[in-house]
């Protein structure tokens, strides 16, 4: 007898760089801020209104939304805080930019179609999901250095900024050292992002066998109950990947909220 399973849902693979990088550099102005109290105020405003559309896109859940999300190319504060406003800005559109490459890379080789019942129905041998996977894994392990190395990169954005070179070693400084905390967490977001790709890497011979499964109502059903019992598992795994994933941007959210003094 068939076996129902949970409703079909196909999860796109969850990359988010998060803002936690820039907790340093805003401790770093809000202690200097009586310099020019007036425009480390609009900075501030700036950046919070920068870091509550992504808080939105965040809670949310919508993927796509999270990873579009760019800040405003408009600058409001001027002078040193100008310069401050202007490096955020541009470092939370370098890390979008590297999203929304990744998301296109991934959609490139099918994998939001990595459990359409028609293209499982078709890929006899399941060569095609075999390639999605092994490409799924290679984009991942391609983007975890592209990562890391727009990280590494960053510091040197310092000194395109208008500031004063005791301005300039006190913030790179700062960002290095906060480098530590950030890279431990986006460590983490890729260990939670190779994890979902090893759960539909581990799902995928169930529908070897074209007569051990249908679709009815978006419902895959198996003949098989240890078949339904790992699919299930698997996806609930898939959900608390993609759930740990979202819960770790907004506590990295939080944290910058805190730097900046935000409620």
């Amino acid at each position: 007898m068939n076996k129902e399973t949970k409703p079909l849902k196909v999860f796109a693979i969850v990359s988010i760089v998060i803002a936690v990088l820039f907790m340093t550099f805003v401790k770093l102005t809000v202690v200097n801020k009586n310099n020019d109290e007036e425009e480390a105020r609009k900075m501030l405003a700036e950046i919070q209104k920068e870091f509550g559309g992504l808080e939105k896109a965040i809670d949310s859940g919508d993927l796509e939304a999270i990873a579009s999300h760019k800040a405003s190319d408009q600058q409001v504060a001027q002078g040193e805080y100008g310069e401050y406003e202007k490096f955020t800005k541009k470092t939370i559109n370098l890390f979008a930019e590297l999203r929304q490459a990744y998301q296109l890379e991934l959609e490139a080789i099918g994998w939001s179609k990595i459990l359409d019942p028609e293209r499982l129905s078709r890929d006899n041998g399941l060569h095609e999901s075999k390639y999605i996977i092994v490409r799924a894994n290679q984009i991942v392990d391609k983007y975890i250095r592209k990562s890391n190395e727009l990280i590494d990169d960053i510091p040197n954005l310092v000194d395109e900024l208008k500031l004063s070179e005791s301005s300039k070693a006190e913030f790179k400084s700062s960002y290095v050292e906060g480098l530590k905390e950030s890279k431990v967490r986006m460590q983490y977001q890729w260990s939670l992002e190779q994890q979902v790709v090893k759960e539909f890497e581990k799902i995928l011979p169930l529908f070897e066998d074209k007569n051990s499964w249908s679709v009815e109502n978006d419902q895959f059903l198996f003949v098989q109950d240890n078949d339904v019992e790992l699919f299930n598992n698997a996806m609930k795994t898939i959900n608390d990947l993609v759930e740990k994933q979202l819960e770790s941007q907004k506590q990295g959210l939080r944290e910058a909220q805190e730097a900046l003094n935000i409620n």
